[in-house]
């Protein structure tokens, strides 16, 4: 099918494959439901009608493709219908594309949801390109898939250009992209792994910042922690975590022992950075607290070294007041960099503290000011700055490390952290970045101030990214927006977003977060939520030969639901 519109005086050919039947191999579809094939609907969309192609969440149909037959730059959408019930994703790449890109709409229950949503573009030479289409099989919680048509437009010369030229320049990625390594464990394959960030490749994110550890639990095989997924198999304390083992034998099977490694090579692939970033805080997760199959070990090991509370009780968390513990984690994380990662990230910001009134804490004390530390406030201006020493002693060995295996590869290897954003907390947690910058422990910082301290990482060549609001689904899309600009506004080199990954496939966040490096966007982007990227919708009146244009409800005063389909029997 094919419609033409006038854009700026320019012809434009819109090109729409609304039959989907006419994907192959013919035995990947059915006319009829089936758990290993496509089922193949008729649909009525007014302006446009065809035959969708459709998986329930626990079918398992292959991939299917569909020819193309244009030539040169288009702009490529998909049209999905999302259903009634649960999320709906869908992955396609072109063929000459190694790599999958994932599309999420995800479930927000309507009484009335009968319309197809049109994906942004994307923007690509379609000679002799064919489209693949599959389902989305990642855990731990399959989702339907629904496509009801692929919808191609030429780009003028203009816009061919100016795409090559976006993608040709680097200024504008100023975003890390934070992951935690538990994301790892729902692939059960190299290719699964390579689509958790292949959607970067032509995005403002520069770096990718990796979870690799909870305290002493790894995810991945370590010579020093214990991996997740290694030991205690059958003690899952949920169906996740369940899912989680079975994707990593999975991966092992395929040759895959360790899941970063693989996810460094691609991101490495596409010119960005890698680097893997660690939780500090040591703690005792045993049975039934944990949410891992395997307990943890080194509180358990070393009860001596546990951090201990004014009044003498001892916690289940270990102390960086102990030498042997800050051996430890610089141990843990120098595993990584016999690897190809280009830096390391202290997270300083997840589980503290980190120190209370341990035998080096008290003995140190008296040696230097002859009284108990038990005895004075606990913010005590000479506490903290003992305690802070300790943490120095641990960021100057972890500086140490990389310099050795930067030396021996030829190239730096940086070091980064995530802090406190005030002076107070930074004293409070235990540590002082203001020594670490002034010593040139530091390559950067993840914070959104205190503004001394940014002023003093300018002068030092330490580079400072904000601290973003995590990329949860509830984040509002506006609230990224607000914190780009704040970022802007302080001068800082970028923005540092955690949990990215869960919204990256989501098209209407994506859209913006990906943008979030061209600053005059940025600037120039309204804040409210009805000025921001829409996908396009489509009405559907049938689909199946099935009424869906009709609803009730709609004109009953206080009528709860207000609107609701004919066919649907709750309420």
């Amino acid at each position: 099918m094919m419609a033409t519109s006038n854009q700026d005086n320019v012809i434009t050919q819109l090109v729409w494959l609304t039959d989907l039947s006419q994907c192959g191999p013919d035995n990947a579809l059915s006319s009829s439901p089936h758990s290993q094939r496509w089922h193949v609907v008729d649909y009525d969309a007014g302006a446009i009608k065809g035959k969708m192609i459709t998986a329930q969440a626990l079918v398992n149909p292959p991939p299917v493709h569909l020819k193309l037959n244009v030539h040169g730059w288009h702009a490529i959408t998909i049209g999905i219908w999302t259903g009634i019930y649960g999320d709906v994703r869908i992955k396609y790449r072109l063929s000459s594309e190694p790599i999958f890109r994932t599309v999420r709409i995800p479930h927000h229950f309507q009484f009335d949801r009968t319309e197809i949503f049109d994906t942004f573009p994307i923007y690509a030479d379609l000679s002799g390109e064919t489209l693949i289409i599959a389902k989305d099989r990642s855990e731990p919680s399959p989702a339907m898939a629904c496509v009801a048509y692929v919808k191609l437009r030429p780009l003028t010369p203009e816009e061919q250009a100016e795409v090559e030229r976006d993608r040709a320049q680097t200024e504008t990625r100023k975003v890390i992209a934070i992951q935690d390594g538990n994301a790892l464990f729902t692939c059960s394959n190299e290719e699964e792994l390579s689509e958790q960030v292949e959607i970067y490749r032509h995005s403002d994110v520069g770096k990718v910042f990796m979870g690799v550890n909870i305290g002493d639990l790894t995810y991945y095989p370590s010579k020093f922690g214990r991996f997740c997924y290694g030991e205690n198999e059958g003690v899952f304390p949920s169906l996740e975590q369940k899912k989680a083992s079975d994707c990593y034998k999975a991966l092992a099977l395929s040759g895959v022992t360790i899941p970063f490694k693989k996810i460094m090579e691609h991101v490495h692939s596409m010119g960005l950075e890698f680097h893997t970033y660690y939780r500090l805080a040591i703690g005792d997760h045993s049975h039934p607290q944990n949410i891992f199959p395997t307990d943890s070990f080194f509180v358990k090991e070393h009860p001596e070294w546990r951090m201990v509370t004014k009044d003498g009780t001892p916690l289940p968390k270990a102390s960086y007041a102990f030498p042997e513990v800050r051996c430890f984690m610089v141990s843990l994380i120098e595993e990584a960099m016999k690897y190809d990662i280009d830096g390391v990230n202290l997270c300083f910001i997840r589980g503290p503290e980190y120190f209370g009134y341990e035998k080096p804490v008290i003995d140190d004390f008296v040696q230097l000011y002859k009284i108990d530390p038990r005895e004075i406030a606990e913010n005590d201006a000479r506490l903290l700055k003992l305690r802070a020493g300790y943490m120095t002693d641990f960021v100057r060995a972890v500086r140490k490390a990389a310099d050795k295996h930067a030396e021996r590869r030829g190239r730096k290897l940086q070091v980064s952290a995530w802090i406190e954003w005030s002076t107070e907390r930074m004293e409070y947690f235990g540590y002082d970045s203001y020594t670490w910058i002034r010593e040139g422990l530091l390559d950067s910082i993840i914070a959104i101030g205190p503004t001394e301290l940014v002023e003093l990482a300018n002068q030092r060549g330490c580079s400072v990214y904000g601290f973003g609001s995590s990329a949860w689904i509830s984040t509002p899309t506006e609230q990224h927006i607000h914190d780009m600009k704040h970022a802007y506004a302080m001068g800082l080199d970028g923005l540092a977003i955690w949990d990215l990954d869960h919204v990256q496939s989501i098209p209407e966040k994506w859209v913006v977060l990906s943008r979030l490096g061209h600053k005059e966007e940025v600037m120039d982007r309204s804040p409210f939520p009805a000025h921001l990227p829409k996908m396009l919708r489509l009405k559907v009146v049938s689909i199946a030969g099935q009424d869906l244009s009709h609803t009730e409800y709609k004109n009953v005063p206080g009528a709860v639901p207000p609107e609701m389909l004919t066919v649907f029997t709750g309420g």
